[in-house]
């Protein structure tokens, strides 16, 4: 079960998930195939956030702060990430940033955004992009 709304689930879904890669945008969407990745030895990444948690908008300040964080956080555990951005569809929500990581095992990364107060992480396989709710 989703741990937040449905309405929230739904926003989620209708939103493209923005990876800068090699100077070019690579758009990644819940339930369908990712597009071609810089993977190296990696079977799978995943996208996250510290901004907004709870889906509760906060200060962009906040969020910036957040966000360094975040990325100190991971350059700690000596994982790789590209930036990354949610941008919803209906664009009635400010485009939130946040990294595509590779090299977190998936209970790490669910546990990491469960730390962050986020209500779901998308997980990128090399067949498919899931929502993954976070209970």
């Amino acid at each position: 079960m989703f741990p937040a709304t449905a309405r929230l689930e739904t926003v989620y879904r209708a939103s493209a998930y923005v990876v800068r890669w090699a100077g070019r945008d690579v758009v990644l969407r819940i339930g369908t195939p990712p597009p071609r990745l810089p993977w190296g030895a990696w079977r799978q990444a995943c996208v996250v956030t510290a901004c907004n948690p709870n889906s509760r908008p906060r200060a962009a300040a906040a969020n910036r702060r957040a966000a360094r964080r975040l990325e100190a956080a991971l350059r700690r555990r000596g994982v790789r990430a590209l930036p990354a951005e949610g941008r919803g569809d209906a664009g009635d929500w400010p485009p939130e940033p946040g990294l595509l990581v590779f090299g977190l095992p998936s209970r790490s990364a669910a546990a990491l955004g469960r730390r962050l107060r986020q209500n779901a992480i998308l997980r990128v396989g090399r067949r498919a992009v899931l929502l993954v709710p976070l209970a």
